[in-house]
């Protein structure tokens, strides 16, 4: 499965704040991120509108609001993305196929897309950091 860009830059951030442990500004995150400054101001201020992240009272510094173990993959695709629908690629191209093909096709991406669902929320920055996943 293939997160969206803002999705991606979600999880990059917040696995560089876990792993820092520490507050850091919006300039120590795009040092290490590396991505187009305006771009990453509007992820970040949608994980701030989420309470994922908090902005420091000097207005210069982010941190986690949740621990690593809250945050589940799942809830930022949700926050990102607005749904995991595995079909949205395939959609066009599987209409001109035959119909007990595309049936058991849909069948197929449905059980997909539930265990990637069950998966996923069970997922958590941490589990993504740790050695034991």
């Amino acid at each position: 499965m293939k997160f969206d860009s803002k999705t991606d830059l979600a999880i990059k951030i917040i696995m560089y704040l876990f792993i820092e442990q520490d507050s850091k500004s919006f300039e120590d995150i795009h040092r290490v991120i590396g991505i187009r400054k305006s771009i990453l101001l509007s992820v970040i201020d949608r994980l701030v509108e989420a309470k994922v992240l908090k902005k420091e009272k000097d207005n210069l510094t982010y941190n986690l609001l949740k621990d690593a173990d809250e945050i589940s993959i799942y809830d930022l695709i949700i926050l990102f993305e607005g749904s995991i629908n595995v079909l949205d690629d395939y959609s066009n191209s599987r209409k001109n196929k035959q119909f007990i093909y595309e049936f058991y096709i849909d069948r197929f991406y449905d059980e997909i897309g539930k265990f990637l669902k069950i998966n996923i929320q069970n997922t958590t920055i941490k589990n993504m950091i740790s050695n034991n996943h």
